[in-house]
């Protein structure tokens, strides 16, 4: 690796967007949620999922979990069971030698089903929590407004906090070091649905470069409503992490913003020479 580094080929390949799926609405099909604890092997998804093809069980959406070093594994789905006898089903799935345990939900809550079979959610081992976007930035913008650059100031040191710790723990997680802890944190933001990675470069002589963002969570919901830059949490998160990647003084500048309108979001950083 060069001291400018690029990379653009494996970040703007095509993506699809993902459904955490935590419910599903079953108008006039009777749809349940299904969780499978199972022997962690070859072929035994397989195996089980012909008994559902033989009960003529539609799978939806869901997961299916296991890791290399545990003996157990995990496939939770919602199913479409209409027309089927499911105390059968799930008797056969129980008398197999593959399965340990099984566990159904049907719908309780009006017409949707939901998996609350499931908390806390993990994210590689760290509890994780999701919000609505709209939630979140409805919160962020309400802060901004009530307390004015006061606000935006507490964003942003709320970012870098959040930034350095981001870093010490992409380290701890995968052993990361020199500029892979930044392209694995570029790979948890796109993963997280925070924004869409467009290009970056960094210069690890000069220490300075870019990033390059579309969509991003903090400014998407306010596209074209202002007139200068909108990320301060982010904006704050990437310089915590840049401070303890370079173990240096690290300053970021928004310089374009979907809020005003540019095509993406682009943070610009050089090394700074006070306290950030």
């Amino acid at each position: 690796m060069t001291a400018a580094e690029e990379d653009n080929s494996s970040i703007n390949e095509e993506n699809l967007a993902r459904d955490l799926g935590i419910a599903v609405i079953a108008d006039n099909r009777r749809v349940v949620y299904i969780s499978l604890r199972l022997r962690n092997m070859p072929g035994v998804i397989h195996k089980v999922s012909s008994i559902f093809t033989r009960y003529n069980v539609n799978i939806l959406n869901g997961f299916h979990y296991a890791s290399p070093f545990n003996k157990i594994g995990e496939w939770s789905f919602f199913a479409d069971i209409t027309g089927v006898d499911i105390s059968n089903l799930i008797d056969e799935l129980r008398n197999m030698e593959e399965v340990i345990e099984v566990k159904y939900v049907e719908p309780r809550y009006g017409r949707a089903v939901f998996d609350i079979l499931h908390f806390p959610l993990y994210i590689h081992g760290i509890r994780a929590i999701t919000f609505d976007i709209n939630m979140f930035t409805t919160t962020l913008e309400g802060l901004k407004k009530d307390l004015g650059d006061a606000g935006k100031v507490f964003l942003f040191r709320m970012g870098i906090e959040g930034g350095k710790l981001c870093y010490e723990s992409i380290k701890r997680l995968y052993g990361a070091s020199g500029i892979e802890p930044f392209q694995i944190a570029l790979a948890i933001i796109q993963g997280f649905g925070w924004g869409k990675v467009i290009k970056y470069k960094i210069d690890r002589e000069n220490l300075e470069g870019y990033l390059r963002i579309g969509n991003l969570f903090e400014c998407i919901p306010v596209k074209g409503l202002k007139k200068k830059p909108n990320s301060f949490y982010f904006k704050g998160l990437m310089q915590g992490f840049l401070c303890k990647a370079f173990n240096a003084q690290i300053h970021v500048k928004e310089t374009k913003c979907v809020a005003k309108n540019d095509p993406y979001c682009e943070f610009r950083f050089k090394r700074a020479y006070f306290k950030p």
